[in-house]
């Protein structure tokens, strides 16, 4: 039975609006709570204490968050999306109503890591839905609509955090997600009817799940804690990344021997590798515009949470404008023709980025914002699509899992570098400071990035120290948007690998596909 077939038989016993509603409600809420408690720190600090230990209430979401999506893909396609999408919403909600009663840090810490697991099947099961439940002519704006909605929740997730903290408290940030969760995993349960298509019931690869776990989970703790925590070159970095390694290694010889292998090597084709790296480095870029935009204006130029959320805003429309232009495009010019455009697009607005200063005005950012997302939104459909269509149905799972994993993979890498770049230069500044009515606890606290985008902790610096900081953020984020344009570079180069195909919609026999 071939793609088109399968599709359709899912579609005519399928409400389609209210099932791509549902998904859209998961995709929000799995994007939503990367962010949303990013204002609530104050409040949650001040009730359950763990300052010291905060930083893993976001870690440790994006921790379980990534491990699992490979593992969760192989079982959709293995026996079925609907179960693991319905197992997602129910883990997700249980952890949101467990942490909006955490009376620990400890517990809350050990909460967000449930909810991660929870959020992890939602992001690749609700994009392979999509290709299973949308006409194919259509596939490229719906998938670029939801693609976009990644990035206007990570932004709205702030806004929406300090809302629900100063006007109830910030156990809001979780019982919100509650009614959503439901109401979608009740949208799921009564209006999705999913086919059986080429399922393969075989028995589960349990022995390459805990090996990619073990493999996965220290490279993403060495990448959360190094720097931060840990210095690069500390033993304690040095050893996860051995760990890791060493997990990969005896990981790809039991998957070349396993039935239902948890990643089939054979995934990656040309058009799936370049669909991955192209995602991973899609990844750093999207770090690097939406974390560091934020600092740079609030902490540099002494902005508003609010100014911020307008500039970004203009990145998020035409992100989405690009996403359309993108799933149009794909019919008529070569995949590889739109991966090159959205190279130049995003290689203008990064290089825009590097040369802004204190006094740029909003219309410069507005522009620069505008050549990101055009750049950015093409890129979702496009790599989504390639990847889809480079495997065997029962494998489109697996692909976007793949997709969303190295995604994620590469928002980590970006995280960790770009911090990197910024904390060595406000290093530098710092140390050029003169300390003579600074205490060395003060002085401490002055290579920490996040003081700068605190006003009342900028009240406490001295003026000169303050503008020495500022300038030296401005530097180490100048250098940041410099790597945006050299992943923009790396882009183009993976773009060979996608080929001169272009998509065909089926006709006939023939399936939807690069051809």
């Amino acid at each position: 039975m071939g793609k088109f077939m399968i599709r359709s038989l899912v579609m005519k016993s399928t409400n389609v609006a209210i099932v791509l509603a549902a998904l859209f409600i998961g995709v929000f809420m799995e994007n939503l709570d990367h962010t949303i408690m990013a204002t609530a720190v104050p409040s949650v600090v001040a009730q359950l204490g763990g300052m010291n230990v905060f930083p893993w209430v976001f870690s440790v979401y994006l921790l379980t968050s990534t491990i699992f999506i490979p593992v969760f893909g192989k079982l959709a396609d293995q026996f079925g999306k609907k179960p693991f999408l319905l197992i997602g919403f129910s883990t997700f909600v249980l952890a949101s109503v467990l942490s909006a009663n955490a009376e620990s840090i400890g517990q809350l810490i050990a909460y967000r890591a449930l909810q991660g697991l929870g959020a992890a099947p939602l992001m690749p099961i609700a994009f392979s839905m999509i290709f299973d439940l949308v006409k194919p002519e259509r596939q490229g704006k719906i998938q670029g609509l939801f693609a976009a909605v990644n990035g206007l929740s990570l932004i709205l997730g702030p806004i929406i955090g300090a809302y629900l903290t100063d006007h109830f408290s910030w156990h809001w940030v979780f019982w919100i997600n509650v009614p959503f969760g439901v109401a979608a995993a009740i949208m799921i349960s009564l209006f999705y009817k999913e086919g059986k298509g080429h399922r393969s019931k075989g028995a589960i690869d349990y022995i390459g799940a805990a090996l990619l776990v073990c493999a996965i989970s220290p490279l993403m703790v060495a990448l959360v804690m190094g720097g931060r925590d840990f210095a690069w070159a500390s033993w304690q970095i040095i050893t996860l990344f051995g760990v890791s390694a060493f997990f990969v290694y005896l990981f790809l010889r039991t998957e070349g021997r396993a039935k239902e292998p948890i990643i089939a090597l054979d995934l990656f084709n040309k058009k799936v590798v370049s669909s991955v790296v192209i995602g991973a480095l899609q990844g750093i870029v999207m770090i690097a515009v939406m974390v560091y935009i934020p600092f740079y204006i609030q902490g540099v130029m002494g902005g508003t949470v609010t100014h911020v959320g307008t500039i970004l805003t203009h990145m998020i429309v035409a992100m989405i404008l690009g996403t359309g232009i993108g799933g149009h495009l794909l019919e008529k010019v070569p995949a590889r023709t739109i991966i090159w455009l959205s190279v130049v697009w995003i290689g203008i607005g990064g290089y825009m980025l590097t040369q802004i200063d204190p006094q740029t005005s909003d219309i410069y950012f507005f522009v620069a914002m505008l050549f990101m997302g055009l750049g950015l939104g093409p890129l979702f459909p496009t790599t989504t699509l390639l990847a889809q269509t480079s495997v065997s149905h029962h494998q489109t799972t697996s692909a976007t899992s793949l997709l969303s994993f190295f995604r994620n993979i590469g928002m980590a890498v970006g995280s960790s570098l770009l911090a990197a770049l910024v904390n060595n230069q406000l290093t530098k500044s710092a140390s050029t400071i003169d300390t003579v009515n600074i205490s060395s606890t003060q002085m401490d606290s002055l290579k920490d990035p996040n003081l700068l985008m605190d006003p009342a902790l900028q009240q406490t610096v001295p003026d000169q120290a303050l503008h020495i900081l500022q300038h030296g953020m401005g530097t180490g984020i100048l250098h940041v948007f410099a790597v945006s344009v050299a992943a923009a570079l790396i882009i183009f180069l993976f773009g060979f690998m996608a080929g001169k195909s272009r998509l065909v919609m089926p006709h006939g026999s023939k399936k939807i596909g690069f051809h």
